[in-house]
């Protein structure tokens, strides 16, 4: 890809690798019982469900509660000897099932999608239509920048994740894209407003959000966001204008305190 490292699955290309597990691996103890091979799809970090069985797949084995090695002996067993197909599973929440549909449709495009009510039918359909670098990075982009905005950077840089740090990341990001734009102007607002300590609009743009706006910058400029940055561009700059309004009449009350002191 042009030079730039990139991360083949299934014959789909990521180009970040916190996307893809590598040195570990995660399985579906049912699909096993039935066929003995890994699945392409499990090496996705943001794979935590099997859409087929209805199960969390599994990424350590309850005896050890190690992480499964990729090099393991047998991909029915884990390092400890303990058996993969009878390792215990719990059902998947309702975030973990949409975007397990949403990457099984990468692989499939005759793979049924069910209807989840809480997101609107025009955002289900741009997420659905976003290539599997495209989505990966959709969903970090809604469930770790804008909801964990101010507490870590944008970039996944050498972010390894568990299974319990991807459920995060999908349930915040799902949460999101729940009442889809007006969520994420909700988020922002929050954000600034426990941030900015009275900034102006140079502040807010230039020291709050410019990870973000470097991340969509930098990784977000295909036509395919468009329904995420247009939304981005809208509201922010109704925020920045909200906040910056508020600025000036702070300054402006406490330049006429000073006139109303100096007679």
């Amino acid at each position: 890809m042009e030079g730039a490292r990139a991360w083949q699955v299934h014959g789909h290309w990521l180009t970040k690798e916190p996307f893809v597990s590598s040195r570990h691996t995660k399985v579906c103890p049912y699909f096993l019982k039935e066929a003995q091979y890994i699945r392409g799809i499990w090496s996705l970090s943001l794979y935590c469900a099997c859409k087929k069985h209805n199960t969390c797949i599994v990424d350590r084995y309850l005896g050890c509660m190690k992480p499964l090695k990729s090099n393991r002996r047998s991909i029915c067993y884990c390092s400890c000897e303990g058996d993969l197909t009878a390792a215990p599973t719990r059902l998947p929440d309702r975030s973990s099932k949409l975007v397990a549909e949403l990457l099984e449709y990468q692989y499939d495009q005759q793979s049924t999608m069910n209807r989840y009510p809480e997101i609107a039918p025009t955002v289900y359909h741009d997420l659905a239509y976003l290539n599997l670098d495209g989505l990966c990075k959709t969903l970090w982009f809604v469930g770790h920048c804008l909801c964990d905005f101010g507490n870590y950077g944008t970039e996944p840089g050498r972010y390894k994740s568990t299974m319990s740090d991807a459920e995060s990341i999908i349930w915040k990001s799902i949460g999101g894209f729940q009442g889809w734009p007006y969520r994420m102007s909700e988020l922002l607002v929050r954000r600034c407003a426990g941030k900015s300590n009275n900034r102006g609009r140079g502040s807010l743009s230039g020291c709050l959000l410019s990870p973000i706006q470097g991340y969509l910058r930098q990784e977000m400029q295909e036509e395919q966001f468009r329904f995420l940055t247009v939304a981005y561009e809208h509201y922010v700059n109704g925020i920045l204008g909200a906040f910056s309004r508020q600025h000036c009449r702070h300054d402006h009350d406490k330049q006429r305190e000073f006139y109303f002191d100096a007679r």
